[in-house]
């Protein structure tokens, strides 16, 4: 995803022009653009005059029905007592009519709002060719599952050396996240690597499909990598890292997955998975040590219940380092 800073008004036409200029590269009818124009310049306000300014995350993904375009808005400003009051047309703090925050969700194709008093707050806006209605809470949705991810590269760089990819076959869920040692180009490379790795893997093993990925990864500079298979017939989840890519299963509280010391691709001294029991509609996340891993979910009660993009965001917003590229995927099995 591409950041924006969100500080005085001459950035929010900054925002709304990139914006524009991505929809139009992704297909998007002259309507569409409109439409996005204004999502984009009513959610970038919001954010500079109620939250004190903050950035804006925009970029593309796909689900099974197609393209779709993706915006967060974050800051840390003094957040919303309640947030689904801010959403109802006439309701306003700031002398306005009210009714550009509703307006924006009846715009959007997806929509999603986590805000706590003293926190600030998190908007998500999902965008698609045409406009089928709005909707909460689905993710990317890809046989079975809600998929969200944020990927963000280091200040100054134009790619990242983080990356992920899932591989959802309906009854379990494979995924994977590698961070490319230091950033820039090279780390790009050696991520590719291993992306390209898993999803040439036909089994679900975590174990054995690091395994590959560390000896393809051989030839680069290497990484940090780890793999995570939920099994929802056996009702399993199987975790397996090496090096510091955090994961982590929400559910009725948080537990933190075990990962070996090393580098994938140099020296990897033992390669293992860890079994854990999976938790009802668990919630599964994995990041790089973009983000602090000293995060825990007793600080956003309500969170795991949103949007995965939107958890990923706040996730990102709060606990981003700001030396190094940042990656954080969140997964969530669709109520059948």
């Amino acid at each position: 995803m591409q950041r924006f800073l969100l500080g005085d008004p001459s950035q929010v036409a900054v925002a709304r022009r990139e914006a524009v200029r991505i929809a139009q590269s992704t297909g998007f009818s002259e309507d569409d653009q409109a439409r996005l124009a204004v999502v984009v310049t009513e959610l970038s306000v919001n954010t500079i005059r109620h939250g004190g300014g903050g950035q804006m995350l925009f970029g593309r993904g796909v689900d099974d029905d197609g393209v779709q375009l993706e915006g967060l808005w974050l800051d840390k400003g003094p957040g919303m007592a309640d947030p689904a009051a801010c959403l109802r047309d006439g309701f306003s703090t700031a002398g306005t009519p009210g009714n550009g925050f509703g307006a924006v969700q009846r715009m959007s194709d997806g929509f999603d709002c986590y805000s706590r008093v003293g926190q600030g707050t998190a908007v998500l806006a999902r965008l698609r060719p045409g406009h089928a209605g709005p909707s909460a809470g689905a993710g990317q949705a890809s046989r079975g599952w809600a998929i969200g991810a944020i990927v963000v590269p280091k200040a100054g760089e134009l790619v990242s050396g983080d990356s992920w990819a899932v591989r959802p076959d309906g009854r379990s869920l494979c995924c994977m996240m590698v961070d490319g040692l230091g950033h820039g180009p090279q780390a790009a490379e050696a991520a590719a690597v291993a992306v390209a790795q898993f999803e040439a893997a036909t089994d679900i093993d975590p174990a054995a499909i690091l395994e590959r990925i560390h000896l393809a990864m051989r030839a680069t500079r290497g990484g940090a990598v780890a793999v995570l298979a939920i099994d929802t017939e056996v009702g399993s989840v199987r975790f397996s890292g090496v090096g510091n890519i955090a994961g982590v299963l929400l559910s009725a509280g948080m537990r933190r997955m075990v990962s070996h010391n090393g580098t994938a691709g140099g020296i990897a001294q033992r390669i293992r998975a860890f079994d854990y029991p999976r938790p009802a509609r668990a919630v599964a996340i994995l990041h790089s040590d973009g983000l602090s891993a000293n995060w825990t979910i007793d600080t956003y009660p309500g969170l795991a219940s949103c949007d995965p993009t939107l958890i990923a965001g706040v996730l990102f917003r709060d606990q981003e380092r700001g030396r190094d590229d940042a990656a954080v995927l969140v997964v969530k099995e669709l109520a059948a």
